[in-house]
């Protein structure tokens, strides 16, 4: 089970999927698939140390004042 090629730079189409897991699920639960899955999938096929990382990126809505500093109003 490749979760990466390095033979064509890309990313198995799983990947994408648990990439995607953010968006149904909150952090606790993604640990806890991702320790099911590095457990009972990935060890049982593989005889590398099974590491994983996932990164994404949450786009946040916000006003562009909110980032400005607010004026102290007991001045």
């Amino acid at each position: 089970m490749l979760l990466y090629s390095h033979a064509t730079l890309e990313v198995a189409p799983a990947v994408a999927g648990m990439l995607n897991w953010h968006t149904h699920a909150d952090e606790k639960t993604i640990s806890q698939v991702i320790e099911k899955n590095l457990t009972d999938v990935f060890r049982q096929k593989t005889n590398d140390d099974c590491s994983l990382v996932l990164l994404t990126r949450q786009l946040l809505t916000a006003s562009p004042t909110e980032f400005l500093p607010q004026k102290d109003a007991s001045i």
